[in-house]
């Protein structure tokens, strides 16, 4: 006869990491109605290069668990967009690099942003993900900050 095993909760992030969050997410919001989408993009593009590794999935798992935390405390709308943006300027800060892509998938029309490793499988995000075309990707790898089509 077996016995059922209890599944391991995930522990939320502590206060000063919800913090860290939550500031990361109010100003990823903020920066995204107040600056053209060109002059962010450059920054994150200067921002990818300070990188010194490539963060791995946990950290970036960690990032974005921070930021979700975070966004209740905000008042405004915390979507994909500031999400994926607030974890990656997160990673950026302790020099972890991640590729930013912002993307579509059809059909219907749904726009989508998240945070991928180098070689381009989405981190944090549900299997669905894998259907979003990237129309935009900002790197630490030379070569990888235009826009382009996955072709797979």
């Amino acid at each position: 006869m077996s016995m059922p095993m209890a599944m391991r909760q995930k522990r939320p992030p502590g206060l000063l990491a919800t913090s860290i969050g939550a500031c990361a997410g109010l100003a990823a919001w903020a920066v995204l109605r107040l600056i053209r989408f060109d002059r962010l993009t450059a920054a994150a593009e200067a921002l990818a290069r300070t990188t010194q590794r490539a963060a791995t999935a946990e950290e970036t798992q960690r990032a974005l668990d921070m930021v979700t935390a975070g966004a209740r405390w905000i008042p405004g709308r915390v979507a994909c967009l500031e999400r994926s943006l607030a974890a990656f300027v997160i990673l950026a800060v302790c020099r972890r690099g991640v590729s930013w892509c912002i993307g579509v998938r059809t059909p219907p029309i749904t726009a989508h942003a998240w945070l991928a490793d180098d070689a381009g499988t989405p981190l944090g995000e549900p299997d669905s993900t894998t259907g979003c075309r990237p129309l935009r990707v900002i790197s630490r790898l030379p070569g990888t900050t235009r826009g382009s089509w996955r072709t797979s």
